[in-house]
């Protein structure tokens, strides 16, 4: 009988666009410990339809209530569970013992965000004692149904389509030392679920238009998105459909200009244009360029030069406001076309927009097999030398949009403020694609460096999400009013590193708990980050799924090492301007950070130092990084937000020396030696020389340029490079 129900059941749910994708790879016979997210009433019905053998489901209270509606389905094997109950985990084991496998609700409720809350370590404790593998279940898009509680976090729909994604098993032991340790246990059951939702919602042959059209259709009943899903500066404003519509109609138009797999330039600021031009060149197999207006006209050529562009797209209104008429006169003297989107604007047909609708209502995709080929060009910020080109493929950035989106929760309900530019991978993907491609509103700002602006506007649009610099950050704190961010509840720093003076201003006076996180351009770009259920103050963050890691030990580092990492989101290569056809991969895909880490008991991330960022001053290499701390702790004591910035420079006798750069006049040489030696810190860290200067130089995404400080200290102290 009991097969007969669940074939029935099986047969309706595929009437109903309801499927499962089991792994080849689970046991036949040993018993098992299902985990699973829980985003509907249903699951109960959709588990016992699709899981193998007959598990027993342990029900937390809540659930129990629906006891009569499961015997009619004649599920019987239910368990009352309560994971702080010591007993349940007992019984747990004896079910194993007798052969029987366990379904548990890793939530022990119904989700109200549609997405992964609160874990539990039960399960975790119960595989590790019964030696029973965990096999991680994931439901996927049953938060859109008639039957979650998402409380207007999802847009319901009648008939959604959900898949139960059945993964491979995983053993799961405890060392003896950390059985105790709660949060080692929920932290990697939390990453086991999170790899799990990844590998659920990541198609790698899929390509970013496509997924954008994915997005739109399972959002376009969202009431919050119903008007508005992306707007800029101007205040002009698209939903989801016309959004699609303007690709469609500017990506043929740039398709008539250009061919397949072309590198083509944008110059433009953070617009509802630059949006449309990205996602019409990528929507039809062009590779946009994102160029950086600020970079300085020979370093323009130059990159322009190296991605082998020939067509710029760029605004004649952008031009003007920038007065860089100079720039579009070297662009047309090396040969190259600038297009202007006003001249092409002028040229839209009645026919054109109606083919554009016409081919939205469809969801026609173009050009659906380019998703693994070249998707975008970025050029590396340049903080330690010059500029590189990185390239990335469309599954390379929907997979780091995506894989950011399985480890952190967002929503409809979300309003996402967003300044940092989009010549940036921060402000691309993570800032720009990420929120689009998951269902959540985006306001788009041209600079980040307007620090009393952009907290008004976070304030008038009611902003919940922010993702900046540490030095932007600062900025805006100094300028806003305690009520600016008083509807942000999730505010992260990447990019560099974020200061303990940072933290703590936005704690005090705002009520936030500015999380950091960690990434590079070459990996699209986040690699770890603190979340709103999983965080350490000090860290980065965890990995983010999807990722494989390895710490290679480092000669001189007691603790920690390089790390290297690979996974779907790391680059396809660099491009070099000595040779501009040639792309250099990553080798056998693994990229090295140049950063050297180490990483706790619960899996979160510290950073240590970076590599390249070393001095070696009688003999002993002497970290900038160490040197640059210890002065944040001792200007810790004084009023005021100061940057310091160490250099390591040549020495005329010595070799090299370390000067220290800071807007902080009070901070003397005195000062430095009394707390190193306090701390028993060598006096190998205190630099001899200290420059003032009224600020620190930052490139255009709010890192510091180390680049120009070097040369800035050269100049001041009248030295050579080459000494």
């Amino acid at each position: 009988m009991n097969s007969f129900i669940r074939l029935s059941l099986r047969f309706f749910f595929f009437l109903f666009r309801i499927t499962s994708k089991e792994s080849a790879h689970l046991p036949a016979l040993k018993p098992v410990v299902y985990i699973s997210n829980h985003t509907s009433s249903l699951d109960i019905l959709y588990l016992y339809a699709f899981l193998p053998k007959d598990p027993i489901f342990f029900l937390s209270k809540e659930m129990e209530k629906r006891k009569k509606f499961l015997r009619f389905f004649k599920i019987k094997n239910t368990y009352s569970f309560e994971p702080l109950n010591p007993t349940c985990a007992k019984d747990a084991i004896s079910f194993i013992e007798q052969g029987k496998s366990l379904v548990i609700f890793i939530e022990n409720r119904l989700s109200v965000t549609g997405h992964l809350m609160k874990c539990y370590e039960t399960a975790g404790i119960i595989a590790d004692k019964s030696n029973a593998p965990l096999v991680p279940v994931f439901i996927q898009n049953a938060e859109f149904s008639i039957f979650a509680d998402t409380k207007g976090n999802k847009p319901v729909h009648l008939f959604p389509k959900i898949t139960i994604h059945i993964d491979a098993p995983v053993a799961f032991h405890i060392d003896d030392d950390k059985r105790k340790n709660r949060e080692h246990i929920v932290a990697r059951l939390s990453k086991i679920m999170a790899n799990t939702i990844f590998e659920g919602i990541f198609n790698p042959h899929e390509t970013l238009f496509c997924h954008l059209q994915k997005t739109a259709s399972l959002y376009k009943k969202a009431k919050e998105l119903k008007y508005n899903v992306l707007e800029d500066a101007s205040r002009k404003f698209l939903n989801y459909p016309r959004l699609i519509c303007k690709i469609f109609i500017f990506g043929k138009l740039f398709s008539a200009l250009t061919k397949p797999q072309e590198a083509i330039g944008i110059l433009l600021p953070n617009s509802l244009m630059n949006v449309i031009s990205f996602f019409g060149l990528s929507a039809y197999g062009r590779v946009p360029a994102m160029l950086n207006p600020t970079m300085g006209k020979a370093s323009l050529l130059s990159v322009c030069k190296t991605a082998s562009l020939q067509k710029i797209i760029t605004s004649r209104e952008f031009i003007e406001t920038l007065k860089a008429s100079d720039l579009i006169e070297a662009f047309l003297d090396k040969g190259m076309q600038v297009i202007y989107l006003e001249t092409l604007a002028q040229d839209i047909t009645l026919k054109e927009k109606l083919i554009a609708k016409l081919k939205s209502l469809v969801s026609y995709t173009p050009f659906k097999s380019y998703a693994q080929k070249r998707g975008c060009i970025l050029f590396t910020s340049g903080s330690e030398g010059s500029p590189k080109a990185v390239v990335l493929s469309q599954s390379n950035m929907l997979a780091n949009a995506l894989q950011h989106a399985s480890f952190e929760r967002y929503s409809s309900l979300d309003v996402f403020f967003n300044a940092l530019p989009m010549f940036h991978s921060f402000g691309l993907v993570t800032g720009t694609l990420s929120p689009l491609l998951n269902g959540s509103r985006l306001f788009l700002y041209s600079s980040p460096l307007h620090y009393r602006i952009i907290p008004e506007l976070i304030y008038q649009i009611g902003a919940t999400v922010m993702y900046s610099t540490d030095t932007f950050l600062k900025g805006y704190a100094r300028n806003a009013n305690i009520a600016d961010f008083q509807t942000i509840r999730t505010l992260l720093g990447g990019a560099e590193a974020v200061k303990q003076d940072t933290r703590l201003i936005y704690s005090e006076k705002f009520g936030i708990s500015l999380q950091e996180g960690y990434g590079a351009t070459e990996c699209a770009p986040i690699l770890t980050i603190n979340t709103s259920n999983l965080r350490k103050a000090g860290s980065i963050g965890q990995i983010i799924p999807g990722i494989d890691y390895k710490i290679k030990p480092l000669e001189g580092f007691q603790e920690g090492g390089l790390l290297e990492v690979k996974g779907p989101n790391i680059m396809m290569g660099y491009l070099y301007s000595k040779n501009t056809k040639e792309l250099v991969a990553p080798e056998n895909g693994w990229y090295s950070t140049g950063d050297v880490v180490k990483e706790d008991e619960e899996g979160f991330i510290f950073i240590l130092d970076r590599v390249k960022r070393f001095a070696k001053i009688a003999g002993e290499m002497v970290s900038l990084t160490a040197v640059e701390k210890l002065a944040y702790s001792v200007g810790l004591k004084t009023d005021g937000i100061f940057e310091y910035g160490a250099v390591c420079v040549p020495h005329p006798t010595k070799g090299e020396q370390i000067v220290l750069v800071t807007n902080n006049r009070d901070l003397t040489q005195k000062d430095l030696l009394t707390f190193s030696k306090k701390k028993g810190i060598t006096e190998l860290y205190v630099p001899k020389t200290i420059l003032y200067k009224e600020a620190l130089p930052v490139l255009p995404t709010g890192k510091r340029d180390n680049k120009t400080l070097k040369n800035l200290v050269l100049q001041e102290l009248h030295l050579e490079e080459d000494i």
